[in-house]
């Protein structure tokens, strides 16, 4: 049965051990298996104290990376790469505290950093963030998280809007590394919808070695009535507002058709646009 999860942005930014410790019973009471909890600032909340609070409840994590100016991967000075490299590590020890099996989000450069890039200039930023990237991989592998990287629609980058785009930025890095692919984004920026999914489908399938890391290709996809809810191991989506007791039915319905492309994965969370109060 494909799991569902809600990003705790839905009700709360900056996440905090109490409102966690408020939201756990909720979500579980709401049919959820996951809740995604985003990292904002290391330290906003405790891995330990989530690790708890998730186990009590029977839940699930997964953990949405955010990408605050200033984190860069590639077109930066030394300094802020490395300081990027040194956040991104420790998001993927949070991760395994926490029982998360990825990190997921624009893990490249700052979300909202848009800027004219030459196809010249897309090839050398690829080549940069492969090699600034990898140290990060490495330490992935070495704690058993794997990191998404998550193409956006082109006014929130400039660097990787497509599912071809994020195939050649990443390729060849370790099997740590995959997609996160948002329905959102690609229904904006995707020519052929569908055809972009199966492209990962065919990559993920172990034919040349280097393309053998996809086995679990992590999804968002928006519901209709106001539900939001995501195809993959974890994170947000678009205009989720409120949840009945009924939402995992709703969810589950409307994203029958999706499961059939994609079954055998976790449904993981919700969008954040709204925030909901916890009663």
């Amino acid at each position: 049965m494909n799991k569902l999860g809600a990003n705790t942005w839905i009700w709360v930014s900056p996440l905090t051990d109490e409102r966690l410790t408020q939201l756990a019973p909720r979500v579980r009471d709401m049919g959820f298996d996951v809740v995604e909890l985003p990292i904002e600032q290391l330290g906003d909340w405790s891995p330990e104290h989530a690790a708890e609070v998730l186990a009590e409840h029977g839940l699930g994590a997964s953990i949405a990376v955010a990408m605050a100016p200033g984190r860069e991967l590639c077109g930066a000075d030394a300094d802020t790469v490395a300081t990027t490299q040194a956040f991104l590590r420790e998001c993927l020890d949070v991760a395994a505290t926490v029982g998360a099996g990825a990190i997921a989000g624009p893990i490249y450069t700052s979300t909202g950093r848009t800027w004219r890039i030459t196809p010249d200039d897309r090839a050398s930023l690829y080549a940069e963030l492969r090699e600034n990237l990898k140290p990060v991989a490495e330490h992935a592998g070495e704690v058993g998280v794997k990191i998404g990287i998550e193409p956006l629609v082109r006014y929130e980058t400039s660097l990787i809007n497509t599912v071809e785009q994020a195939l050649e930025a990443i390729d060849p890095l370790p099997d740590s590394v995959g997609l996160l692919l948002d329905t959102y984004h690609a229904n904006v920026e995707e020519k052929d919808f569908a055809g972009s999914f199966g492209t990962t489908a065919d990559w993920a399938n172990p034919r040349p070695p280097a393309r053998k890391r996809m086995s679990n290709t992590l999804t968002r996809t928006p519901c209709p009535s106001g539900l939001s809810v995501q195809n993959g191991k974890r994170d947000q989506t678009r205009n989720a507002r409120m949840f009945g007791d009924d939402s995992r039915a709703a969810a589950t319905s409307s994203l029958s058709s999706f499961f059939e492309i994609f079954s055998g994965s976790i449904v993981s969370d919700v969008d954040h646009h709204e925030n909901v109060p916890v009663s």
